[in-house]
C-alpha cells in the first residue's frame, strides 16, 4: 500500500433497513463516524431520503462532513405507498425480491470493495441494519 493509500480515511458504508426508526437511528450512528473522519455513504431508498430531508435537518448537519454522501437504491414500493402501520410489511418481500439484488449489482459493477488499487471508491467496511 502506497503513502497516498495509508492516508486515507476508512469508508464505510451503511445501509439500514428502509424503515424511518432505523433510518433515524443509523444516521445518529453515521454521525458519530464521520466526527472520526471517516468516510461514509449511506443508502436508503428514494422514499426514505426524502423523509429524512423534509423532516429533519440531516442535510445541514452532515453539509459539514465531506466524505458523507447518500446513495439512494430502488425499493420496488410505489411513492404512494405509506411504508407505515399495518403495511410495514409490505417492504421486506420488496427488499428481498428487488433491493438485494440490486445493492448485490451496485457493490459489483462499481467494484466498491476495498484494494489498493480502487481505494477512492472502495468500502473497507459494511455497516447493515
Amino acid at each position: 500500500m502506497g503513502s497516498q493509500e495509508a492516508n486515507l480515511s476508512p469508508h464505510v458504508l451503511i445501509f439500514p433497513l428502509p424503515i424511518q426508526g432505523h433510518v433515524n437511528c443509523v444516521l445518529r450512528l453515521a454521525e458519530l463516524l464521520c466526527l472520526s473522519d471517516l468516510d461514509i455513504t449511506f443508502i436508503v431508498s428514494e422514499f426514505s431520503q426524502n423523509r429524512v430531508l423534509k423532516h429533519t435537518t440531516v442535510a445541514s448537519r452532515f453539509a459539514r462532513y465531506p466524505g458523507f454522501r447518500f446513495q439512494t437504491i430502488f425499493d420496488d414500493l410505489p411513492d404512494e405507498h405509506p411504508r407505515a402501520g399495518e403495511r410495514i410489511m409490505d417492504i421486506m418481500p420488496a427488499i428481498k425480491n428487488v433491493t438485494g439484488p440490486l445493492f448485490k449489482q451496485m457493490m459489483i459493477e462499481k467494484n466498491c470493495f476495498a484494494s489498493a488499487s480502487k481505494r477512492a471508491i472502495s468500502i473497507t467496511c459494511i455497516i447493515a441494519d
